[in-house]
């Protein structure tokens, strides 16, 4: 967790941009009483918030990849694996990998903030 905060604030001050629509999104939705207990529906409506920590995970994961191990023998990737085989997944790879990002290095949190309402 304490990572993640310091990735936060690290991609929060190399994009002003993404920090201002932040700092927007929190004086809408909690308003400016810094005594009004927050509340779980507003947590539910900071959507640009969720956002930008999934596109700062994305950027900076705190876990570089997982292991997995088959409980039987399978076909992957057109080899046969026997049961027992470990498997290390880098999820940093994936994570940045053109074939699933249109803009890989970029920062951009809009590619999670609203993402039903534009498929």
């Amino acid at each position: 967790t304490s990572n993640l905060f310091c990735f936060i604030i690290y991609h929060l001050e190399h994009n002003p941009e993404v920090k201002q629509r932040l700092r927007q999104e929190f004086d809408t939705t909690l308003g400016s009483d810094l005594t009004r207990p927050i509340t779980y529906k507003d947590l539910c409506e900071l959507e640009y918030c969720e956002a930008v920590i999934k596109e700062v995970y994305r950027h900076s994961p705190t876990a570089f990849f997982h292991d997995r191990m088959n409980v039987q023998s399978d076909n992957v990737g057109g080899y046969n694996w026997p049961e027992g085989t470990q498997f290390q997944m880098l999820i940093s790879a994936l994570l940045k990998h053109k074939d699933y990002w249109t803009e890989p290095e970029k920062f951009d949190p809009d590619g999670f903030y609203k993402v039903e309402e534009s498929a």
